[in-house]
């Protein structure tokens, strides 16, 4: 796990979700794979179901703290919807483990950037080592014993 991926992906979870799209596509044999097409387009529907929401929320007259909320729940619902299906396409490729409780478009809509940096230490584990990407194997720490010699 690298602790770059997951400070660059709590700061700038966008950019780097633009940096898995290239890489997936890469991955899939594209050539001349760039970050920012993925990178707009997330911004493109963080901001487009905002002002969706803030929209609906104006419509019916709600007060600024409804309409706040409904555009934030837009927003993330938009999100959830883009990246899920990107999350699929990953999945397909570095075997993501899938959570059976909540759907790709759940877990982008809930903790996003969570989600984007968990794909992108998938992507660079199947880079490296050209296998998908898994649970790792845990052992308890074997117990020490202290002899007098």
């Amino acid at each position: 796990m690298s602790n770059e991926t997951i400070i660059y992906g709590a700061f700038c979870f966008p950019c780097l979700y633009g940096q898995n799209q290239a890489k997936l596509k890469d991955l899939q044999g594209s050539s001349n794979s760039y970050c920012y097409p993925g990178c707009f387009t997330y911004l493109f529907f963080m901001t487009y179901g905002s002002l969706l929401g803030f929209s609906i929320g104006s419509c019916i007259h709600a007060s600024p703290a409804f309409a706040s909320i409904l555009g934030d729940i837009c927003s993330r619902a938009s999100v959830g919807v883009y990246a899920g299906q990107t999350r699929k396409r990953i999945r397909q490729i570095t075997n993501i483990p899938q959570n059976e409780h909540c759907d790709d478009c759940a877990i982008h809509m809930f903790c996003s950037p969570c989600a984007i940096c968990e794909e992108s230490i998938a992507l660079e584990h199947y880079e490296k080592h050209g296998e998908s990407y898994g649970p790792v194997p845990t052992a308890p720490p074997e117990e020490m014993i202290m002899e007098k010699n």
